[in-house]
């Protein structure tokens, strides 16, 4: 069973004294989706999300975060989601750090991005290890196939080298940053994608400039 199909139906019956029907009755909903939605044959959308927390009066960003999605109120401060978060991970608040969300970061062709604040994000502390960290916002979907998906964070450890095949924030003439993996030529650089739709990008070693590794991605959220 999912985690969001346990708790729709833990919730219904334990706070709402609902049987499946009464739930149908009450969303217009079928019997059989809800059930498949329970036992975790079916991930609802985000649209039936918003139906079932109105029906049962449930924080609607509660369940996204149990289904795996993006809550509405990501990227606006974290304060309202620590409870969900704790209940789910089952860690004290105590055991984060924070470091800052600064820019978007290309996941595509390099964009132009400013080194400015956006707010202040959490990890594990046990995650890093010294060194200076960034949160950076994934903008595109090449780098799909290695979990980083459009709007996630991205924490980046600072550091102006990587070793080869490892994922890293580049900046391209001091100007452009993209998120790629990292190969290094005799005298080019070549940035790879995880994902086959994008081509290699290659740039000879001059214009290129490592602002840090990938370490960890956060959820999209």
């Amino acid at each position: 069973m999912s985690e969001i199909g346990s708790f729709i139906k833990e919730y219904r019956k334990n706070n709402e004294n609902l049987t499946l029907r009464g739930l149908s009755d009450l969303t217009g909903i079928s019997f059989s989706h809800l059930g498949k939605i329970e036992r975790g044959e079916h991930t609802p959308t985000k649209e039936t999300l918003n139906i079932i927390a109105n029906a049962l009066g449930i924080d609607k960003d509660k369940l996204y975060i149990k289904a795996g999605y993006t809550p509405d109120n990501y990227g606006r401060g974290l304060d309202s989601l620590f409870p969900y978060i704790e209940e789910r991970e089952n860690i004290p608040r105590d055991t984060f750090k924070y470091f800052p969300v600064i820019a978007k970061i290309s996941c595509g062709i390099p964009m132009y991005t400013t080194d400015e604040v956006i707010e202040y994000f959490p990890v594990e502390k046990d995650v890093v290890n010294g060194g200076e960290y960034v949160w950076l916002i994934a903008d595109g979907d090449s780098m799909m196939n290695a979990g980083i998906r459009n709007g996630g964070k991205v924490l980046i450890r600072m550091q102006p080298v990587v070793e080869n095949g490892e994922i890293a924030a580049v900046c391209i003439d001091n100007e452009d940053a993209t998120l790629k993996k990292v190969y290094y030529g005799k005298k080019e650089v070549t940035l790879v994608s995880e994902n086959p739709s994008f081509k290699d990008q290659v740039y000879a070693k001059e214009r290129v400039t490592i602002k840090g590794k990938a370490v960890y991605v956060g959820f999209a959220l």
